[in-house]
């Protein structure tokens, strides 16, 4: 079966648009989404509604997480950013944000998967790159993370560890958006990247 895994939206509506109407994220099997649906972007509830529309299964991510409760970043961008998402975003889609689960596990294909925005021991803020340690739980066959923008893909013994990048603000230089398409057969994964350019 196939999987298709997205995160990192940051309430960039039309790089949200482009990856929902890529073929191959359209056809997986299951859709997920690793969250921050929110933050820096100027569309924060266009987006939320697209995501509810497409009910695709989603875990809570920081950004999600600070407009859902009112707590207000220390300073800079991100403290300008939470204010201006407070502004832009409906009480109907803060309830959403506030009822997302910081953590899902779900089977596919014969293999259990886990979906966390950051990690698994730090479901929100945990940032795991390529090279980093991560402690895989017991029975995990996919593990699905995001948080950091930079996509990866890589075996930790029987787990297969993937983050798919980042839709709205990619943080690995190429700006285009990016999700991780997942085989569950032979347990592969590959890193795509839509045509149309985050801007």
């Amino acid at each position: 079966m196939k999987i298709a895994v997205m995160g990192d939206i940051h309430a960039n509506y039309r790089a949200l648009a482009a990856v929902l109407a890529d073929e191959a994220f359209r056809s997986a099997d299951r859709r997920y989404c690793l969250g921050d649906i929110v933050g820096f972007g100027l569309q924060p509830d266009e987006c939320v509604k697209r995501i509810k529309l497409e009910n695709i299964p989603i875990v809570q991510g920081d950004h999600d997480s600070n407009t859902a409760h009112d707590v207000p970043c220390i300073g800079g961008i991100e403290k300008a950013s939470y204010e201006l998402t407070k502004e832009l975003i409906t009480r109907e889609s803060v309830i959403y944000l506030e009822r997302m689960h910081k953590v899902l596990l779900d089977k596919v294909g014969g293999r259990k998967v886990m979906l966390v925005h950051g990690s698994p021991d730090f479901p929100l803020t945990g940032a795991r790159y390529e090279k980093d340690l991560v402690r895989v739980p017991k029975g995990i066959d996919i593990l699905l993370m995001g948080h950091t923008h930079i996509p990866f893909i890589r075996h930790e013994g029987d787990c297969l560890i993937v983050n798919p990048g980042s839709v709205g603000r990619p943080g690995d230089g190429d700006l285009r958006p990016s999700f991780a398409l997942i085989d569950t057969t032979d347990m592969s994964a590959v890193i795509m990247r839509v045509k149309q350019v985050v801007r």
